[in-house]
């Protein structure tokens, strides 16, 4: 009787831990195409998740040593860093966002090309494959993407480094006001010529130690799923989009984000499977990635 006993009682916690919910995740996260990734996350509600722009918040986050969310996602080279220096606990789990920088030229004779970060990753990539491209020219460095857009738009530079999903919106722009331009090179296949690697790696999902790894998992699953099929029905992204609001979100539109998906980077796979593409990466901030560091 006794043994019975104990054997209904296994079952019975057997099925508990079965059932029991998953853990309400607490997510920080930037805008933009990081925000894309999480939409399926943001529209089921079931975590609590927060959009930003600009590093500071997710600087101040990672080195938190409350460990305020269970997720951050966050720069690579950021995360690396403050993990280098032991100043954060959070380890990194999967790459969320890949390069989306591509070279647009206004006149043919280009003298002069504006770039926009130049100790950020644009620049430094910018840097790297600048002997890659198609003409010699003068760098005028602005501090932003749209001051780079601006002085392109106004004729006073003959090119820019911009990103997408803004590169659609300036030809768009562009050809409204009767102005030409074009994509001349795409700088991921400047960076994969010169590197040997397809792409580098731009936002990075690091983890709390206070989170199991069964929760990170469902999250990173749901990511993968969806930007894996978000091109199959154009009307349901634009749908999306819409009922969580461009501006949230920190994209320009739902329609021409999605026409674009392809060229904005979007790729959502495991850290521990794209560590050469992440030592190239790093070597340009002298930065190195501990195994230890990586959640495998």
């Amino acid at each position: 009787m006794k043994k019975i006993l104990v054997a209904i009682l296994a079952l019975f916690l057997v099925a508990c831990q079965q059932s029991a919910p998953n853990k309400e995740l607490s997510i920080l996260s930037p805008t933009g195409a990081p925000a894309v990734a999480l939409i399926p996350e943001l529209l089921k509600e079931e975590n609590s998740i927060e959009l930003v722009s600009g590093p500071e918040n997710l600087q101040a986050a990672l080195v938190n040593e409350n460990q305020e969310y269970d997720v951050i996602i966050a720069p690579l080279n950021l995360g690396v860093n403050l993990m280098s220096q032991q100043k954060t606990k959070y380890r990194l789990h999967s790459l969320v966002t890949w390069g989306n920088l591509f070279v647009v030229q206004r006149n043919e004779d280009v003298k002069k090309v504006a770039a926009f970060g130049e100790m950020a990753v644009p620049g430094l990539i910018f840097k790297n494959v600048q002997e890659n491209l198609p003409f010699e020219a003068e760098v005028v460095w602005v501090p932003s993407i749209s001051e780079a857009q601006a002085l392109l738009l106004s004729d006073q530079v003959d090119a820019a480094l911009l990103a997408q999903p803004l590169v659609a919106a300036t030809m768009g722009r562009a050809n409204q006001e009767g102005i030409e331009l074009s994509v001349v090179s795409n700088v991921q296949t400047l960076y994969n010529e010169k590197n040997g690697v397809e792409s580098y790696p731009q936002a990075a999902l690091f983890v709390s130690e206070n989170v199991s790894q069964s929760d990170v998992d469902l999250l990173v699953n749901s990511m993968v799923d969806y930007t894996n099929h978000v091109t199959d029905n154009e009307d349901q992204f634009i749908t999306d989009v819409d009922s969580l609001s461009t501006e949230k979100l920190g994209i320009p539109s739902g329609e021409l984000v999605y026409n674009v998906f392809d060229q904005m980077g979007i790729d959502v796979v495991l850290a521990s499977d794209k560590v050469d593409e992440m030592t190239k990466f790093l070597e340009l901030f002298n930065l190195e990635l501990s195994e230890d560091s990586i959640i495998k």
